[in-house]
């Protein structure tokens, strides 16, 4: 099982579970894997030109209002995303529809 950092748990056979609207809150959303495991990953694309696209490691749709993306990032020495790993962020954090959580990969 994968903890995620926002909260709830996955096993590869999950596809939804429930979580706080926000941290302290009684009131719960369904947060649903929409990509990854065995689920292709979906483009995110720019509104204006659809031919630019981005393509996020994760996709959770929550309670069908918005959607989080997850993506892995290569990163300096610093820990800081790398320029093209920012980039993509941004370009999906405005073209779709929620936020996005940056999980660096690991250093070799």
């Amino acid at each position: 099982m994968a903890a995620l950092p926002f909260g709830p748990s996955w096993t590869t056979y999950e596809t939804s579970c429930w979580m706080p609207i926000r941290p302290g809150s009684t009131g719960l959303a369904e947060l649903t894997r929409a990509t990854g495991e065995k689920l292709p990953e979906r483009a995110v694309r720019n509104p204006t030109n659809p031919r630019q696209q981005r393509f996020p490691d994760l996709t959770f749709e929550l309670s069908g209002l918005s959607e989080v993306y997850v993506n892995t990032v290569d990163t300096y020495a610093s820990g800081t995303p790398t320029i093209g790993e920012l980039e993509a962020a941004l370009d999906i954090a405005s073209w779709g529809k929620g936020p996005v959580v940056m999980i660096p990969k690991p250093r070799k």
